[in-house]
């Protein structure tokens, strides 16, 4: 006996005189938040946690890493604060942008398309702007952190980093 089940086929087995049943399929949307559910998945580009060289009153991260990558994710310890970035290439163009969800506490985004989703509750934002376009944490849009290109690195100033991650977390 088969029935039809959240895009699933349960089927009712008999197993040692019990009868159980057998769904074909983990339901993910079941058990996650729902905003996260119905977020983007076609296209969906996760964040590779990469490491950031340290270097004085700098943070560099390899140009290549992110053209490899597309969407990389560090995170660097600044005035006793352990803060999250994100940096991620879009249409031939490299973003450094704060990496927070404040009422979430997420610090992962994956780049959907032209958008960034929030990993942990589905908020989206506009990947070129960090301006939120929908969900619960829309209203902390990710602040950019400007940055120059040198000897194949991406270069900040961990001034930058740091207003721009109190910038999203006090929009």
């Amino acid at each position: 006996m088969s029935k039809r089940i959240a895009g699933t086929t349960a089927r009712k087995v008999l197993f040692g005189g019990a009868l159980l049943s057998v769904v074909g399929a983990i339901l993910t949307a079941s058990c996650g938040n729902s905003s996260a559910a119905s977020a983007p998945q076609s296209g969906r580009i996760r964040p590779v946690s990469v490491t950031a060289v340290v270097q004085g009153d700098t943070v560099s991260v390899p140009a290549s890493t992110v053209q490899r990558d597309r969407n990389d994710k560090f995170t660097v310890k600044i005035a006793s604060i352990e803060e999250s970035f994100m940096i991620y290439q879009l249409n031939g163009q490299i973003y450094a942008r704060a990496s927070v969800c404040p009422p979430c506490q997420s610090r992962s985004f994956s780049l959907v398309g032209n958008t960034l989703v929030c990993d942990s509750c589905g908020s989206v934002f506009d990947a070129a702007t960090g301006k939120g376009k929908s969900g619960p944490c829309r209203g902390y849009p990710k602040a950019s952190v400007p940055y120059l290109p040198s000897n194949g690195n991406i270069v900040m100033k961990n001034t930058d980093l740091l207003a721009a991650f109190q910038k999203t977390l006090n929009p």
